[in-house]
């Protein structure tokens, strides 16, 4: 009966130690987790620190794009209005180099 009751408690003995053992297998496991949880969380926080630089970056890109179209609009017009005006220029000669033929001639039959 001793033997038995021997061989009981060393049953329930090697139970309670594999027990602890996954316990302690358990906590490993999730101090583990919880470390990786953590290091995923401040990647995560890094990653959106870069997202919102890249999304700063595009904006400013855009920005000096906008700013870039709005000079080339005005380029744009400046040509055309300096192109109206040497067509105007060349008009004007043109009458005044006829004017002067007019008063070549007329002071040429005097």
């Amino acid at each position: 009966m001793l033997q038995n009751s021997l061989e009981n408690t060393e049953r329930r003995r090697k139970e309670w130690q594999k027990r602890v053992a996954e316990a302690n297998l358990s906590a490993a496991e999730l101090e583990e987790a919880r470390r990786k949880a953590s290091e995923l969380s401040l990647e995560a926080r890094r990653l959106e620190a870069r997202i919102r630089k890249v999304q700063s970056l595009i904006a400013e890109q855009k920005t000096r794009e906008g700013l870039l179209v709005s000079r080339l609009e005005t380029l744009r017009h400046v040509r055309e209005a300096c192109a109206t005006a040497n067509e105007q220029v060349r008009n004007i000669q043109s009458e005044i180099d006829e004017e002067l033929e007019k008063l070549k001639r007329e002071l040429g039959k005097r």
